[in-house]
């Protein structure tokens, strides 16, 4: 299996009918950053989204998914999130959701920009390069197209420095998932691509722990904060950490019989807050105005 793939790729695959090993149709297919979920695997050290010590690799699935709008410089971006779990190793087993960046993509010029970074260019033919991951320049060996989500996409196909079959595909992404991995060592994959909003399109179930509902439920606020942040949940919370940037403990409780906590912030920053709640962990975000 191409290790780029990171994951099984039959059930995407087994959707993507050939239409033509011949690149026609030079008409753009937009992503529809709307209704659009990308299911993706990532094998990472220190992990995409767990932020643990580089020196282990940590299994995480995750579905990327757009929620709401800004302009900015008369820009329209997606806000795009995350949401799904760190599998393995078994001490790195939690609960994953989150903000992971704005999200752009200019019709016009056929491309997506991602953090204000090139992302994806499909200006592309047979005979031009594209860089994939670590791996360098790497030659378009053909383009044909695919049907899938009841919409024609151009496929642009390259092998990768294995020489294993590699694609990115208009209106869905790099084989690498949605955000590939950027890193040689490390090994991203999408396992599936869906629409909810179209009926031809089966729906991408976000990786789930058993304890989701539960989790769902674990509140956070006020976030951003001017000093203080209230944790609320339907159930006890075993224990509560918040770290700044650098690794430093700030705060730690381990409460007892406690659906609420509430936390002080002396100084501004960016701070992870790690919470405990029936074996699994959920990692936030909080920012100290």
């Amino acid at each position: 299996m191409n290790k780029h793939q990171g994951i099984a790729l039959s059930a995407l695959i087994a959707g993507l009918l050939l239409i033509t090993t011949m690149g026609q149709s030079q008409t753009y297919t937009p992503f529809d950053f709307k209704n659009g979920e990308w299911v993706c695997g990532y094998d990472t050290k220190g992990g995409q989204f767990s932020n643990y010590d580089g020196l282990y690799y940590i299994r995480e699935e995750v579905k990327f998914y757009c929620n709401g709008d800004t302009v900015i410089n008369n820009n329209l971006y997606h806000k795009l999130y995350y949401r799904g779990v760190a599998r393995y190793p078994e001490w790195a087993r939690r609960q994953l959701s989150g903000f992971y960046g704005l999200i752009r993509e200019d019709t016009v010029k056929r491309q997506v920009w991602f953090r204000n970074h090139l992302l994806y260019d499909f200006n592309l033919q047979a005979g031009d390069s594209v860089l994939f991951g670590c791996t360098g320049l790497r030659p378009i060996l053909s383009v044909d197209s695919v049907l899938y989500c009841d919409k024609y996409h151009r496929r642009f196909n390259f092998k990768d420095q294995n020489d294993y079959d590699c694609w990115l595909i208009e209106g869905i992404g790099s084989i690498g998932g949605l955000i590939p991995a950027v890193c040689l060592t490390n090994i991203s994959g999408l396992s599936c691509y869906a629409e909810k909003e179209n009926a031809v399109c089966d729906t991408c179930q976000t990786p789930v722990s058993v304890n989701e509902f539960v989790l769902d439920k674990v509140d956070i606020f006020p976030n951003p904060t001017d000093d203080q942040i209230r944790i609320t949940s339907p159930v006890p919370v075993t224990s509560v950490e918040l770290v700044d940037l650098f690794g430093k403990q700030v705060y730690y409780d381990s409460p007892v019989d406690r659906n609420e906590i509430d936390i002080y912030i002396r100084d501004k920053g960016i701070y992870i807050l790690r919470i405990e709640v029936q074996g699994e962990i959920i990692i936030r975000k909080v920012i100290r105005n």
